[in-house]
Order: structure tokens, then sequence, then C-alpha cells
């Protein structure tokens, strides 16, 4: 079966992600919902993720009945700071849920049988046995540019060193790999690359974050082959990046 992949044009953000992920129809959650943004210092969008953008996330899963969160490791700034200066104190008491500071939470020790290079890991406790769903844009800055899979390696918050070195990819593949989310989205309404920043009125929605991140990439006008986790990720069965195993869909919000 084909990987689907939705863009979705328009100019409000809440309307293009709810049109979204009504199409997309994502996996029912049989464990609590955990909502990873990229919020990782005080810069504003596209360098990070707005409240605004993962309120209709939120409003959306909570037909399912189950518990939401959201969590984050800031870098070099409290959460809490990044939190508050990207307005998810708002939509925390709205919505009646937790923001989680992945930096500060309990951990626990895991082996990744089977990983490529980490190998054992102290991951935190709010991301086990979690329906993860990974929402970042694309905005490349001196760590380069986080796509839905790179998203997911602030997890390993006391590992700092594996934003470095060249196993940098397979870090990306390993925590993927052991914690599998479930949906990624990208909100692509601008993006900045290098100096240059264009608007693109465009949301990525998939259940497949190797496909999600590939088309991306591919809308941004960005090399593939500088994003070697997703030729890994690849090989291993974890998604595709093949355009003819990708049913790629574009809808108006």
């Amino acid at each position: 079966m084909k990987s689907r992949v939705l863009i979705v044009k328009g100019n409000d953000v809440s309307s293009m992600i709810k049109r979204g992920l009504e199409l997309i129809q994502p996996e029912r959650p049989e464990s609590k919902i955990v909502i990873k943004p990229h919020v990782r210092n005080l810069n504003p969008y596209p360098e990070n993720i707005p409240s605004s953008t993962i309120e209709p996330v939120i409003s959306f899963f909570r037909r399912f009945g189950k518990g939401i969160l959201v969590a984050e490791a800031s870098i070099g700034v409290e959460t809490a700071k990044a939190y508050k200066i990207h307005k998810y104190l708002e939509i925390a008491r709205k919505y009646g849920i937790l923001l989680i500071d992945l930096n500060k939470d309990l951990r626990y020790e895991v082996t990744m049988v089977g990983s490529l290079v980490l190998g054992k890991a102290s991951l935190p406790r709010t991301l086990r046995n979690s329906y993860i769903i990974s929402v970042t844009s694309v905005c490349e800055t001196t760590e380069g540019i986080c796509l839905t899979m790179g998203n997911l390696l602030s997890a390993l918050v006391e590992e700092k060193w594996v934003y470095y070195g060249k196993h940098y990819h397979e870090y990306i593949v390993d925590i993927n790999s052991y914690l599998k989310p479930k949906l990624g989205i990208i909100d692509m309404r601008r993006i900045r690359i290098g100096d240059e920043e264009r608007e693109l009125n465009t949301i990525v929605i998939s259940k497949d974050l190797v496909a999600a991140d590939f088309i991306a990439i591919r809308l941004a006008g960005l090399n593939p082959d500088d994003f070697r986790y997703l030729y890994i990720a690849e090989k291993l069965g974890m998604g595709t990046m093949r355009l003819d195993q990708i049913s790629l869909e574009e809808v108006k919000a």
C-alpha cells in the first residue's frame, strides 16, 4: 500500500490542519497522546512552532478521549519560558492539558536491541508507550534543518553529543525506530532557507514520517542527499521516499 502524504493549501492554519487530519484519518490512539512541537528557543515562526499550529491538533484528537500532553526540550533557554513566549500557556489552560519540559522529566533506561549506533539511552518517561505526533517547520538554523524525524532527537536530552559527529543521521533513525511516532505534521506556510524567506501556504501531513520529510524537502527546493537519515530509514522499512510508492494528494482548506 502506498504512503499517503497530504499537501494542504490555504491561508488559515487551523482550517488547514483540521482538513488534513480529517482526510489522513490517523490511527485511533490506544495510549496517551504526546504532541512534540519544535520549540527549541525564543525565536519566532518559522524557526519554532507557534501554539496556533498545535491548537487544531489538540482539538482534533480530543475526540478520542485520551490524555493529551505537549512535550519539548528547549536548548539554551528554559522550556517554560519558550512555552510562554510562543503562547502555549493559553492553549494549556483552554484545553486543560499539561506542558512537559523533557529536560526535567523523569527518565527510564532502555536498551535498543538492533539499533544502528545508539545502544543504550536514557529517555523521558512522558514519551514511553505514547502516541507521538511530531510537528515541525522548515527553517535553516545553525543546527541545520529539523524535520519531523529529527524533531525526536530532543528525547535524548541527556545525550547532547548525538547532535554532533558522523553518526547524527543514525541517531535520528534509532530514536524514531524505538519511539515509533504515529504522525508527522510540517508547517510550511512560511519557510526560511538561509537569508531567503518564502510563503508557501502549505501544511504537509502523513502517517509516514519518511515520506512527509521527503516531500517537504522537495517542496522547499532542498537536496534529499543532505538528509541521509531518510535513505537509512527507508532501507530499514520505516517509510518510503520513492515517488512511485507515495500517494501525493493536494487539497485546499
